[in-house]
């Protein structure tokens, strides 16, 4: 949780979270094993019970196909959500849940155990993101990839000199949190290259934007983001 109380005095009026923001929680997702960070749900809530040892397990479209053994592998770790990166359109998900569904038979998990979060990563996709709006049940959430998709856009920078997103990757981050309400799923911002204060501020954005929650890739994240929660 970001609280106001712990922000900084001498900061920016504009880099604390708003009264709105308050109240809310920002959640740390992980892409790595740790017992230590939130769940994926399926309501823009968060719940320290939802913690599990393996919150993500990243699957990744490879010239639009996905590999039946990643899928097997992300069932087979007990994996409460598949991060499918460089979804395209919301038929993608629709293939996804269906090879999780066989995946989860043969595994002898309960069908639909493993929810999908959908990752933007490409001009294509962010292009096609009201399709992803209702299409499967499993969707657990929405998040996007601000490094891939300036990679993909030929960008050169992430932000500009004063530290703000290029506006094409500012555009890209609203499409994003756009659709994810009209999902009724979380909105989960970007993971990012950042360990110190630059991760701290961007906790701040994401929690005042509307943002559900954050992908932390290092233990250094989630520890910053649990100590702006303390």
């Amino acid at each position: 949780m970001v609280n106001p109380g712990l922000t900084d005095p001498c900061e920016a009026k504009s880099a604390r979270p708003s009264g709105a923001a308050g109240g809310r929680r920002l959640a740390a997702i992980a892409t790595f094993p740790t017992g230590d960070a939130d769940g994926v749900l399926a309501a823009k809530a968060t719940s320290v019970a939802a913690r599990v040892a393996t919150l993500l397990v990243p699957i990744v479209m490879v010239t639009g196909e996905i590999a039946f053994a990643d899928v097997e592998r992300c069932v087979a770790a007990g994996a409460q959500a598949a991060l499918l990166r460089g979804v395209r359109r919301g038929a993608d998900l629709g293939h996804l849940a269906a090879l999780l569904a066989v995946a989860e038979a043969r595994a002898g998990r309960a069908d639909g155990a493993t929810r999908i979060v959908a990752e933007v990563t490409t001009a294509d996709g962010l292009l096609e993101i009201r399709s992803l709006v209702g299409s499967t049940p499993r969707l657990a959430g929405l998040a996007w990839d601000a490094d891939a998709l300036r990679a993909d856009l030929g960008a050169a920078i992430l932000r500009d000199s004063e530290g703000r997103l290029l506006p094409p990757l500012a555009q890209a981050r609203s499409l994003v949190l756009i659709a994810a309400a009209a999902a009724g799923v979380p909105a989960i911002d970007t993971s990012s290259a950042e360990d110190g204060e630059g991760f701290r501020q961007e906790c701040f954005e994401a929690l005042r934007d509307g943002f559900t929650a954050k992908l932390v890739t290092t233990a250094e994240q989630l520890r910053i983001l649990r100590g702006i929660a303390s």
